[in-house]
């Protein structure tokens, strides 16, 4: 008697916990549906390349990327990450590194924060607190205070806009010019 009511007991849990479980999944698959529940992938150490018509164009490096998924899909970079604007030859014509970056999917943008530095191959260096990099078309810009040291000067503004190799840029408001000393 003791045996077939643990049986029954036993076999009336396993079916209440696969019907939770049908219900959860269910009800999960609705919220994903509906756009109100962001679907999220967790990946360590990634290297994300992004190409145009076969051309690699951009070398992305993060410790941990997330990407979440609903209305509103972003991709995460929470503990750091760094890129790399390639040229045809597929050498670095440009850097970036920041403590922190986000990419909206639908807009094809990539928000950095923290200490953000550029370096182009030439060797100048723009330092920023947020620069939003427009993959689309192809411009790095921020509407925060910058310095962009060069061989001859620093300069010192608010606001910046550049190609992505930061070979051609302009400062907003200019605020400063200290010109480099001569060696």
């Amino acid at each position: 008697m003791i045996k077939r009511f643990f049986v029954f007991a036993l076999l009336g849990l396993l079916s209440a916990s696969i019907s939770a479980c049908q219900e959860n999944d269910f009800e999960r698959v609705k919220r994903v549906a509906q756009g109100n529940l962001a679907e999220k992938q967790v990946g360590k150490d990634v290297e994300i390349i992004y190409s145009d018509s076969g051309t690699v164009k951009t070398r992305i490096l993060a410790p941990v990327v997330i990407k979440s998924e609903g209305n509103s899909p972003t991709t995460t970079m929470p503990n750091g990450v760094r890129a790399f604007f390639l040229g045809p030859d597929l050498k670095p014509k440009s850097s970036l590194k920041a403590d922190k970056a986000i990419r909206k999917e639908r807009e094809r943008t990539i928000e950095c924060t923290g200490h953000v530095v550029v370096v182009s191959v030439e060797g100048d260096t723009l330092l920023t607190e947020r620069l939003v990099w427009d993959e689309h078309r192809e411009r790095l810009h921020s509407d925060k205070f910058v310095t962009i040291k060069t061989p001859k000067e620093t300069l010192y503004g608010t606001g910046f806009e550049s190609n992505q190799t930061f070979t051609k840029y302009s400062i907003t408001n200019i605020q400063g010019i200290i010109a480099a000393p001569s060696k």
